[in-house]
């Protein structure tokens, strides 16, 4: 850039109104400057600097720069790749002795604030060229400044770090100035990227799932204070009512399950109430079988010695008609066949006694083979009984009936 374009580039940089609204200011030169008196001053390609005197109006100061960034907002930067050897110190005439020209660039204090000023080697030393297309600085300005979301001064202090690196520690480049506390990047950090959107159900159904695990009334009752719309909000009101109708059929099977207990009470004791009167009613009855027994007994008894009560016959049926033919009856032989001869017999013994004897076979008891057969005869009408002297064998006496009766024509008509 030559001296007139140079100067129109940065007139129009302290005009453009673009810079009055921006927050960061940035110019960066690369080339050769010079320090005359203490004063900093930036060199265009086609000067030539004759005298130190035409610096003046040749070169540009770096206060003249700081006016054109001035109008930032953040942040007003100025990088400077110039602190190259000076090749108009040799041939440039001193038009006074007492005039300093300095190697390097003079150090800077920048007085407006939020102002930064990068030297690509510190005041009073020289940068190298390098041995590339680019000088060590310049890559390294490359590779750390324009990284997104980097603060300017982390920034320079990578790009110190790799020229000291690249030069052996033989440059070192230097920052004047200060900044407040806020990071100032060159270049605004990418936005995040953003993940998928949250579906807004996750919460509520995670919830809906932890009151599912636990399942009582409260649970359910606090998820639809916390959640009281929606499908989940259904949901859990479909629980309650699944435990409002569980709660109802425990009710109901608990008030049966007293009432059967009530019931069963109420039975055992109507039981108590009841056994001594059943017990009373059988001992009564008991007492009536065993009075009728005994009268019956007592009845019986007056047919037989008592003796023969306790001796009942082995062979039923010979006995009874043994007794039959004693008292006049004639069953026929005496055999133990029980056939009709002996059932006529038994009837007419009933006939006179008043018996109700059962004559059948089948129906006599052992109980009738301990009835003795007393009292009452099979004698006509116009004979009467009559006792015998007792046989000595056996001290009984022997009732027969006297007058003429003949046992076996008597019984064969009956």
């Amino acid at each position: 850039m030559n001296d007139l374009a140079f100067e129109r580039g940065v007139s129009h940089s302290t005009t453009a109104a673009s810079v009055q609204v921006v927050d960061v200011a940035v110019v960066y030169y690369a080339g050769h400057g010079i320090e005359i008196d203490g004063i900093n001053y930036l060199i265009p390609v086609d000067a030539v600097l004759d005298r130190d005197r035409d610096v003046y109006d040749e070169a540009l100061s770096l206060e003249r720069v700081l006016v054109a960034v001035e109008p930032a907002k953040k942040l007003r930067l100025v990088i400077l790749d110039a602190c190259r050897d000076n090749p108009f110190t040799r041939s440039m005439k001193r038009t006074l002795a007492s005039r300093a020209v300095g190697r390097g660039l003079a150090k800077v204090e920048p007085t407006s604030p939020n102002t930064l000023i990068a030297f690509a080697s510190k005041a009073g030393s020289t940068a190298s060229d390098g041995d590339g297309k680019y000088s060590p600085f310049t890559r390294a300005l490359v590779n750390h400044v324009a990284k997104p979301g980097l603060d300017v001064r982390k920034a320079f202090g990578y790009v110190r770090d790799d020229v000291l690196k690249s030069t052996g520690n033989k440059q070192e480049p230097y920052l004047y100035g200060s900044l407040g506390g806020d990071d100032l990047p060159l270049v605004p950090a990418k936005p995040a990227a953003t993940g998928p959107q949250a579906d807004p159900q996750t919460a509520v159904r995670r919830d809906y799932e932890l009151a599912l695990q636990i399942g009582t009334r409260d649970v359910w009752t606090a998820f639809l204070a916390q959640y009281p719309d929606g499908f989940y909000a259904s949901l859990a009101k479909g629980q309650l009512a699944r435990i409002a109708a569980e709660d109802a059929r425990l009710a109901a099977a608990e008030k049966a399950r007293l009432a059967e207990q009530e019931k069963a009470r109420l039975a055992a004791e109507k039981t108590k109430q009841i056994e001594p009167q059943k017990a009373a009613t059988a001992k009564q009855a008991e007492l009536a079988a065993e009075k009728a027994g005994e009268e019956k007994g007592q009845q019986l008894a007056a047919v037989a010695p008592v003796d023969q009560l306790e001796k009942p016959p082995v062979d039923l049926p010979r006995a009874l008609q043994a007794e039959l033919r004693r008292v006049g009856c004639n069953p026929g032989a005496v055999d133990g066949n029980w056939g009709e001869r002996s059932q006529r017999a038994l009837n007419l013994f009933n006939t006179h006694s008043g018996l109700r004897l059962e004559a059948k076979a089948a129906a006599m008891s052992r109980r009738r083979a301990n009835v003795p057969l007393r009292r009452r005869r099979c004698c006509r009408l116009r004979y009467r009984e009559a006792r015998e002297k007792p046989v000595l064998a056996t001290r009984k006496a022997v009732l027969v009936c006297r007058l003429p009766v003949e046992f076996g024509r008597f019984s064969d008509t009956l």
